[in-house]
């Protein structure tokens, strides 16, 4: 009986042990998991500032629309899936006519609220997949994945219709707001994205030497390039 007896003392000592020891575990084990958690959490709050950085990056401050950076990355995106696979795009690159008056005349408040609604209407007449970015100053620039340069012209059209019949108003007083057009799109020949961009670009000043207010596209610009050499050469 007495051996019986320490055994059962010696088992339940043991188990009385065990269980603290399991405790202690249990007790470890929670304040991992509550540690794990907090670092988680704290891991989630890294990334979602790292993203809004990024995003602030790539978005230009006044019209949170894409800045220029974003712009020449997207443009370089677009441009090597042409050159991979031949799928069309057409460039718009537009500029405010006469934004120096807006600002003399009515201060760089009012101007920077002319450049806000050009980017309302940019982004509200554009589809989904396409792209508009301020360029810079009173410029803006647009890309249409999936578009030839017909429909670019088409787009720029409804665009340019957007801004000449918004109500913009100064002190009660209706401000009209015009743009010029240049719309280009990447060709066979191009060797980089800036050959369309800068056709674009040279087409939106057409544009503005025809009296502003307009679109132009490369063809027109050929067209007028052409006329010029054939007058020079009389």
């Amino acid at each position: 009986e007495i051996k019986e007896v320490r055994e059962v003392r010696d088992m339940a000592a043991w188990l009385q042990k065990t269980i603290s020891e399991v405790e202690k575990v249990n007790n470890v084990s929670c304040g991992l998991e509550d540690k794990l958690k907090e670092t988680g959490q704290r891991l989630n709050e890294i990334v979602d500032s790292l993203t809004k950085v990024e995003v602030m990056a790539y978005t230009d401050e006044l019209t949170q629309i894409a800045n220029r950076r974003a712009w020449d990355s997207r443009l370089k995106l677009e441009f090597n899936r042409f050159v991979r696979y031949g799928r069309p795009c057409a460039l718009i690159m537009l500029d405010l006519d006469d934004f120096k008056n807006i600002n003399d005349a009515h201060g760089h408040k009012v101007g920077d609220q002319a450049l806000k609604e050009v980017a309302r209407i940019l982004s509200q007449n554009l589809r989904v997949v396409d792209f508009a970015a301020r360029y810079g100053g009173e410029e803006f620039a647009c890309l249409l994945p999936e578009t030839r340069l017909e429909h670019g012209v088409s787009a720029a059209e409804k665009l340019r219709k957007g801004i000449a019949d918004t109500e913009f108003t100064v002190k009660g007083r209706n401000t009209p707001i015009t743009a010029s057009f240049g719309v280009s799109s990447f060709l066979k020949g191009d060797v980089e994205a800036d050959a369309a961009l800068q056709r674009s670009d040279r087409a939106m000043y057409l544009a503005k030497s025809k009296g502003k207010n307009q679109v132009r596209s490369e063809k027109d610009l050929r067209a007028a390039e052409k006329s010029m050499a054939e007058k020079e050469l009389k």
